[in-house]
């Protein structure tokens, strides 16, 4: 029983981390980048290299004026800081 409650527990931090990430708001601006790279230094080493690669992509469509790809990027990158 106690195991259930432990495992249905995780469950539920897990796919609410998942979901806080997805609906987070980001802006693709130079503010929103620093606070996604600040973010993105608490990373685990197995994500690093995801949001790394996310960030500069994010990065790219910012300097190219491509706003949405900026965004789906920027969320991309905010989804594996929070996995």
């Amino acid at each position: 029983m106690i195991r259930s409650v432990l495992i249905a527990g995780a469950t539920i931090v897990a796919l609410s981390t998942s979901a806080y990430a997805q609906n987070m708001t980001v802006t693709c601006d130079d503010a929103g980048m620093t606070k996604l790279k600040s973010e993105a230094e608490t990373v685990k080493q197995e994500h690093r290299t995801e949001v790394m690669a996310a960030i500069g992509d994010a990065s790219m469509a910012m300097q190219a004026g491509k706003m949405d790809e900026c965004m789906a990027s920027m969320q991309k990158a905010m989804t594996a800081i929070h996995k």
